[in-house]
């Protein structure tokens, strides 16, 4: 089987970039991009680290408040939030 390959094309900026920070690793650009994307390929996204790590959560309510956020545009602010969260710890603190 050959080896499979990819041609990344950079703007001039992100090249000199790229190149400044191989040599500075010692390392050929080819191998230093190579790294680059197997380390962020290596780290899971929300979707693919939830289902890998245990106890992953469960995204169904998560789910269900976007879908009722996209359907209305109506959501609460963090402030607000904040206020009833701290409203509701401290009464149940004082019971």
């Amino acid at each position: 089987m050959a080896d499979p390959s990819l041609t990344l094309q950079f703007d001039d900026r992100t090249f000199a970039r790229l190149k400044a920070a191989a040599t500075s690793a010692g390392m050929p650009v080819e191998a230093y991009v190579r790294d680059i994307l197997e380390a962020a390929l290596s780290r899971p996204g929300v979707r693919e680290g939830a289902a890998t790590f245990e106890g992953a959560h469960d995204w169904t309510e998560a789910n269900r408040r976007l879908a009722e956020y996209d359907r209305t545009g109506e959501y609460i602010t963090l402030d607000d939030w904040l206020a009833e969260f701290r409203a509701d710890m401290k009464s149940r603190l004082a019971d």
